[in-house]
């Protein structure tokens, strides 16, 4: 399970709000296959995400685990509920009707995913993702990376480096297509 909340202000200006909740159930069929079912829920008000929920299942194979090494591929298919506003939306693109706008997809999803440990200090994980409408699978697609560098000050605590970013080949509400987020937090582990 991972959780996280993000609220940052200046001022009375707020800068960035939205979280997420991530749960998935790894059951191991062999040595390097798994069935990966996960939910999850997204929001971040800055961008305009009102709110998303995200269900489905990869079946997930291990390609190498050696040492302190691992690198994992996915894929399968989830299904998402989406509900978008305007709050993201520059003023110069604002449509007359901004009522918030709800989709429903499914979407197939493949991943690659690399972790390493550097001793009990640093924990590194770098993954990509390839998340295509299954209606219009090359011109509707969603793209994500990310990159995490965790400082491990204790078994259970560590301090964690994390740099997303998403490219939406069709964004619900007229945003920009690439999107950026870096973050500092803490990590607790149990």
């Amino acid at each position: 399970m991972i959780f996280r909340i993000e609220y940052s202000f200046l001022g009375n200006d707020e800068i960035l709000s939205g979280g997420f909740l991530y749960l998935e159930y790894i059951k191991l069929h062999n040595k390097n296959i798994a069935f990966e079912p996960f939910y999850q829920m997204h929001w971040n008000e800055v961008r305009g995400l009102d709110r998303k929920y995200a269900a489905g299942a990869n079946l997930r194979w291990t390609a190498l685990v050696k040492n302190k090494t691992g690198l994992y591929f996915g894929v399968g298919s989830l299904y998402e509920f989406e509900r978008w506003n305007f709050s993201g939306v520059p003023d110069d693109l604002l449509p007359t009707n901004q009522s918030n706008r709800n989709v429903e997809r499914l979407r197939g999803n493949a991943y690659i995913s690399f972790k390493q440990s550097f001793g009990d200090l640093f924990d590194l994980d770098i993954s990509g993702y390839y998340q295509p409408n299954l209606t219009n699978f090359f011109k509707n697609h969603r793209l994500a990376r990310s990159f995490e560098l965790t400082y491990n000050i204790t078994k259970y605590i560590g301090l964690r480096l994390l740099y997303q970013n998403i490219y939406d080949t069709a964004p619900v509400v007229p945003i920009d297509k690439l999107y950026h987020n870096v973050n500092f937090g803490i990590t607790i582990s149990f």
